[in-house]
């Protein structure tokens, strides 16, 4: 990391900061000989305190968190009004519970919750409102997801193990790697609202890892330290990988299963805004009452099982299967 620090004799060494810039610091080390040794000091190091005034105007990870354009921000808030019922109730609930200052909020409110967003129901859209909306107001809202796909999708979007540096060797005991001079903790002290997309695919004791690390960042030993948490996603979909485990192991290691997840209030986006912006209002309307809901069905068990072939299997209607004899060979090409 040094270069040429181990040849200098330790009661030569003197270290003075000679500049700061972007999250770099050069410095110069002399020694009693007067013989001069150049080195760059990446960000990990510690020596310098956070609250220190170069360390954080330079810490790129804050500066990326509060320096979002404010015209593309106020011209996604404006068009709040294009948000259906359910997305609305959504955003109408975070707006009430979102603290800019982190007070402390009685017994009775949650600033914790889980959107259930279905395929196609816009929960893309509405996260970026939030988003927009609570960055406009000049707090911190850290956008992440559990994948890096579904990051990308996100204004400002990181995974989560990535901003939380969480442990894949993980246990009941697990914290996060985040010092609490680092610059992750500067970040994470100034932040507001966390918005976590593709949430259940994270393992319980990931989640149980960042909230102790933050109550012990925050002084603050409300859950997650005070920080409004939207965990987003589907149950139905993808659920934490863990090698050579089975269903009932996967399950018990979602957030579900976690005590974390008595503070949650359940949230639900059940419009399909793909079929409602469908060209052809009658097809739309035919696939809502079909393909939509079979999709539901399957995926909250409620379908139709062969008591013969098992759970592990699905019968698909007639009508949404294609009759491949048919069809015209050019119809098959396309």
């Amino acid at each position: 990391m040094i270069s040429n620090l181990q040849t200098i004799p330790a009661n030569n060494q003197f270290i003075v900061v000679q500049s700061i810039w972007h999250s770099e610091i050069y410095m110069n080390i002399y020694s009693q000989t007067g013989k001069i040794w150049k080195c760059t000091l990446i960000r990990s190091l510690n020596f310098l305190n956070a609250s220190d005034v170069a360390y954080r105007e330079r810490n790129r990870f804050l500066e990326a968190e509060t320096s979002y354009n404010h015209d593309e921000l106020a011209a996604s808030v404006d068009t709040l009004h294009q948000l259906n019922a359910d997305q609305k109730a959504v955003f109408d609930n975070l707006r009430k519970t979102y603290s800019p200052s982190h007070k402390q909020i009685t017994d009775n409110s949650q600033w914790e919750m889980f959107l259930d967003g279905p395929g196609g129901t816009g929960k893309s859209f509405l996260l970026e409102k939030i988003l927009a909306y609570v960055r406009q107001k000049g707090s911190v809202a850290l956008a992440l997801a559990g994948s890096e796909i579904a990051a990308q999708l996100l204004t400002g979007g990181k995974t989560a193990h990535s901003a939380f540096n969480l442990s894949l060797d993980h246990h009941e005991t697990s914290t996060c790697n985040i010092g609490s001079r680092s610059f992750d903790a500067a970040l994470l002290k100034r932040t507001n609202v966390i918005v976590w997309d593709e949430a259940p695919m994270t393992h319980q004791f990931q989640y149980e890892a960042l909230d102790l690390t933050l109550q012990d960042l925050m002084k603050n030993n409300m859950p997650f330290g005070g920080i409004t948490m939207l965990l987003c996603g589907d149950f139905r979909q993808t659920l934490p990988v863990i090698q050579r485990a089975g269903p009932a192991e996967v399950i018990s290691s979602t957030i579900k299963r976690s005590d974390l997840w008595r503070y949650f209030e359940w949230l639900r986006l059940s419009i399909n805004m793909r079929v409602q912006t469908s060209r052809n209002p009658q097809t739309a309307a035919e696939v809502g009452a079909s393909f939509a809901d079979y999709l539901l069905q399957v995926g909250d068990g409620r379908h139709f099982i062969s008591p013969t072939l098992g759970p592990d299997f699905i019968k698909v209607p007639e009508d949404m299967l294609l009759d491949i004899c048919s069809l015209p060979q050019s119809n098959i090409e396309e």
